[in-house]
Order: structure tokens, then C-alpha cells, then sequence
């Protein structure tokens, strides 16, 4: 699933953000193992 960003918006999800990254970074392998994955907050 993907939602349209707003260039705009980055540096304040950088602030805000739950995950505390503060810059943009490389590409993250993607995790796929159900076993090592979990829910992050709540969907709405």
C-alpha cells in the first residue's frame, strides 16, 4: 500500500516521526518473514 507524499511535508515528518530518523537514508532491504513483523500503531 502507498499514499502520495507532499514534498513539502518531509522535513516536518522528519521532526515528528515515530521511528526518530532525522535525514533521508539508502534503501532498506524489504522484510517479508511474517515472524519478524509486527504491527505500528494503529491502522486507520
Amino acid at each position: 500500500m502507498c499514499a502520495r507524499l507532499n514534498i513539502n511535508s518531509v522535513g516536518r515528518w522528519c521532526r515528528d516521526n515515530v521511528f526518530d530518523e532525522h535525514h533521508a537514508h539508502g534503501v532498506r532491504k524489504l522484510v517479508t518473514e511474517p515472524k519478524l513483523l509486527s504491527t505500528i500503531g494503529t491502522v486507520q
